[in-house]
């Protein structure tokens, strides 16, 4: 079982990726232990804007590898919208 296995097991009960999801916890709670606000703060944002990025760099790459895919969801005015994304994040 590698770590993308277990770190996206699903919860039979709530349906949610706990052992995912505790790490995300036990990470946040060491870091507003160990270090002082600003770093935190700091870190958090770091983290949100690379979270951004990531998710306006796969939003193409899914949609363009995998075309035949059926999606729930349409993007509206795609490609525009995730690609005036990327400068955002920068």
């Amino acid at each position: 079982m590698g770590a993308n296995d277990a770190l996206t097991r699903v919860s039979d009960r709530y349906g949610s990726p706990w052992v995912g999801a505790m790490v995300v916890g036990v990470s946040a709670a060491a870091l507003s232990f160990f270090s002082d606000l600003v770093s935190a703060v700091t870190f958090t944002g770091v983290l949100i804007v690379v979270e951004y990025a990531l998710v306006a760099l796969s939003a193409p790459v899914s949609r363009m590898r995998q075309r035949s895919l059926a999606r729930p969801w349409r993007m509206p005015v795609w490609p525009c919208h995730p690609r005036s994304r990327w400068p955002a994040s920068a």
